[in-house]
Formats: structure tokens, sequence, C-alpha cells
């Protein structure tokens, strides 16, 4: 039959869609049998595994006796209670009874182990196993186990992805959301030591993740006015995400590296990262009245007499042989009001200290005291430091003082420097406050 020439293309282009969706239907059916072929091969290695005399273990709770090299090595470290290691057990051999191949893998064995030690509404064998894939049969089996209420597919990883928070606060927030409760109510309370609003706690649910603590991390960010390039920036940062001894003031930093206007994620995530190193225990002072420019300053500084100590670090320096004192200040009835300590700087990490401390370069002055032309003298007031005296050896005089950011001394730190110049037969230049 001869097809007239103004319906040529039309059944070519049909027979071409016809051809390709023969094709596409051909690929899907390779790739299922490769899937399948996969599947099989994991099923006969890790079979052996789950046979009867292996669940009688875990059921007494011997997998602590596993070779760090064996496939379920990983169920060494879960901390479980007898009682719980039996619902394990009972668990794996429904699956096993059922022939679910694709959830006897090693990953999904941990994370039905995992899903085990909630509590279970319905039992495990009336669980009908429907769908195809893996990840649908275990959210559809712990669905059964232990879902109530509908909840985000991001909880179901909890399960699957190992955790940097402790097992027992990922299943309470895991039975909190399968049972319809309030997951503010625990945000407020705080999670792992964090403490959310109600904002940031629904924020939680409506978050795509796999890693809880990055979350927690991400949404007190967010929370706080955060964009979301800097909170995700901080978040996957490790040291971001640890567990700080002192939340509170955490939590005040981040809120204000939130409520800056700045764009540059990287200048703020490298200060945020410095003051963690200078504050290792969490303690970080109050920043409500600094600017990042501030802070860029002396992390620069910072560096800067770091890598200078680093050179060549001197433990002790030679002594001046200027004699030290102490010096009180009385009130009413011979009442000390307070107590001044002259102390010569002595080596490079008093030096460095002294410098991080009163926020000033003195260390630059580091290699006049290497060669003993000057000596650095840091004055306390109830051992806290008040101000840096520089003094020049040959002539016994004092050069220069200043407090904290180089800021002048005052009448009665003058007063005081004077007194202890007298006492140790020191001169002042006339320039010197």
């Amino acid at each position: 039959m001869n097809t007239p020439k103004r319906y040529r293309a039309k059944y070519n282009t049909r027979g071409r869609a016809r051809r390709q969706k023969v094709a596409n239907q051909r690929i899907t059916r390779l790739t299922r049998q490769q899937s399948e072929c996969e599947i099989d091969k994991a099923f006969r290695r890790t079979a052996s595994l789950l046979d009867a005399g292996l669940i009688q273990q875990l059921a007494k709770g011997k997998a602590k006796f596993f070779d760090h090299h064996h496939p379920l090595a990983y169920l060494r470290s879960l901390d479980f209670t007898r009682r719980a290691w039996k619902n394990v057990a009972q668990l794996l051999k429904v699956v096993m009874a059922k022939n679910v191949k694709s959830l006897i893998t090693p990953a999904y064995i941990v994370a039905l182990s995992r899903a085990a030690q909630l509590p279970m509404i319905r039992k495990p064998e009336d669980w009908k196993p429907k769908e195809k894939s893996a990840w649908k049969l275990f959210k559809s089996l712990v669905n059964h186990l232990c879902v109530r209420y509908k909840i985000p597919e991001s909880f179901y990883h909890l399960l699957y992805f190992e955790q940097e928070i402790a097992l027992d606060v990922v299943l309470e927030i895991f039975e909190t959301a399968a049972n319809g409760k309030s997951v503010a109510k625990l945000g407020l309370q705080g999670i792992n030591g964090v403490q959310l609003t109600r904002q940031m706690s629904h924020q939680l649910l409506n978050l795509q993740f796999s890693n809880l603590s990055e979350a927690i991390r991400f949404v007190q960010i967010t929370g706080q006015g955060g964009s979301c390039a800097l909170a995700s920036a901080l978040a996957r940062n490790q040291h971001v995400r640890r567990e700080m001894v002192y939340e509170e003031a955490y939590a005040r930093a981040l809120g204000y590296f939130a409520r800056q206007t700045t764009n540059d994620v990287e200048q703020i995530e490298k200060i945020l990262l410095w003051l963690l190193e200078r504050f290792p225990e969490g303690n970080l002072p109050d920043l409500s009245r600094r600017t990042i420019a501030s802070l860029q300053r002396e992390m620069d500084h910072f560096r800067h007499d770091e890598r200078l100590a680093k050179r060549t670090a001197i433990a002790f320096y030679t002594p001046s042989g200027i004699e030290g004192g102490i010096l009180h200040t009385f009130g009413n009835e011979n009442i000390i009001l307070a107590q001044y300590e002259f102390l010569e700087i002595s080596g490079d990490n008093q030096l460095l200290a002294e410098g991080r401390a009163m926020h000033h370069c003195v260390f630059t002055y580091r290699d006049d005291v290497l060669s003993g032309k000057t000596s650095i003298w840091s004055l306390r007031k109830n051992g806290y430091r008040l101000a840096t005296i520089e003094i020049e050896n040959s002539s016994r005089s004092i050069v220069q003082v200043r407090k904290k950011c180089n800021n002048l001394a005052d009448e009665i730190t003058q007063h005081i420097i004077q007194q202890w110049a007298k006492k140790a037969t020191l001169t002042i230049f006339e320039h010197t406050f």
C-alpha cells in the first residue's frame, strides 16, 4: 500500500516513538535483571550469616563477639539489653521467613536493629511486603511496626544512617513524631542540649536531611535570621555540629553571625572556626558589641603572632635583673583595696598571651627582648592584666606603658607605676605616659 506523501512523515514519527518505547522497556528490563542479580549476590553473601545459629546468637546478646571483618561488625557498637536483642532476632526471623531479599543486607540489618528498639504497635508477622525497592520495603515495615501517624521521609533516615547523636535521643524524636506528639515541646526542652523554638521545630519537620545533628544546627541558624547558604556551610562543618559545653553561649554566637548582613559566608565560617579553636571548651565571649571587621582584624593578629611563635619558640628569656614587686592600696582602717603586681615576661608563650589578652602588638618586640635591649613587664591588678610596660635595660628606663587596645595609662595606673619605679630605682621618660 502506497502511503500518501503528506502522511509519510507522521507515520515515521510514530514509528520512531514506538521503537524508542520498546528500547526503553528493554533497558528497564535489563536494569531490573541486573539489580536482581546484585540482590541475589548480596543475599548469597549475607544469607549464610542470617541462619538460625546467628539469629540465636543475636537473641542471646552475643553480637559483641563478631569479628571486626564481619559484615555485621557494626552491631558490636550497639549497646542493647537482652530483651532488645530478642526483639532484633524476632524481626530478622520475620524478614527471613518472608524471603525479602533486598532487606537482607548489612545496612538494612543494622537499620532494622535500630527500628526494633521502638515500641511496636503491630506484630511483625502481620506485615505484607508489596513494594519492590528496598527503601520502600524498609519504610513499609517500619510504618507497620511503630508508626501511627504519617511522618516525613527524613525521619526514616534517622534509623538508616549512623547519627552523631546518641541512639536514645534519635529514637525519642522518631517515637514522638510517629505517635503524633509535638516535636516542638521536645525542642523546647532541648534536643541533645540544643533548645529549639517552635518555628525551628516546625522547620525541622519539613527539612530533608540524613544527619540529625546537621539539621539541628541548620534550623538553629535559619531560625535566627541566617541565610540558607550560611546555615548549610556552618552545619556541614564537623566542629560546628559538635556538642558544646556552654550551649547557651554557643547559641548566642550563632545568632550573632546569623544576623550579620555580609554575604561572605567563607569569612564568617573562618571567624567562627577560629573562635572555636581559641575557646575549645565552648565558653565563647559576648560578641554583641563586636563587628565582623574587628573580629577579622583580631583573627589576623592572632594568626600572625602564632606563625611568629612557631618559627623558633623560646621557653625562657634571659632575665633583665630588674626587681619586680607587689604594691597595695589601703582604705579606712588599713583595709587592702587592691593588690598590684609587676611580673616580667619570661618566654614566648607568655609574651604571646600578653598580646592576645591586651589586644596589642607587644609580640613584635620579641627580637629586642631576645637581644637584651628591652624587657616587657605585665602589671596585674588583683590577678587581672591592667597594663603592659616596656623597659630599656641599659638605662633602666620605662619607655612605654599601654593598657588594653593600646590605650594610655590613667592617673591611678601612672601613680602605681611611679611608686614601683622609685622602689626599683627606675627612671621614667618624659613622654612615657
